[in-house]
């Protein structure tokens, strides 16, 4: 089993934030002992001295996965906005039902912009 953590915060500055993590850590491997936790993070060495046994996931791969106008960008640009609505919607819906295939687009589309692409895994 895996779990994905989203934190308060993704950079370990807030001691109070810190806490309730490494809490919620200990609640969750107390119950799955063998599942792999894994935390969204924009600094995985700050996670990794306030809780060394969870994997990092970066936190761009989360603001890509959410981000409504990643796949087509500019293009909503040059189309009516109820056009570019629609357009949010259906990928919503895909988001929804086919994740695996918007995750397999957003890796594509990553590589076309030289960007790091989100894990093989799709988080």
């Amino acid at each position: 089993m895996r779990i994905l953590v989203d934190p308060s915060t993704f950079d370990c500055r807030n001691m109070g934030d810190v806490a309730m993590l490494q809490v919620a850590l200990a609640r969750l491997r107390a119950t799955w002992a063998h599942a792999s936790i894994e935390v969204i993070t924009d600094d995985p060495a700050a996670l990794a001295a306030h809780a060394p046994e969870v994997t990092p996931v970066p936190h761009a791969g989360r603001q890509i996965w959410f981000t409504e106008r990643y796949l087509l960008g500019g293009l909503h640009d040059r189309i009516p906005p109820a056009m570019s609505d629609r357009l949010v919607h259906w990928k919503r819906q895909l988001r929804r039902r086919r994740p695996p295939l918007v995750s397999r687009a957003v890796r594509r589309r990553c590589l076309i912009n030289k960007s790091a692409p989100p894990r093989q895994d799709g988080l």
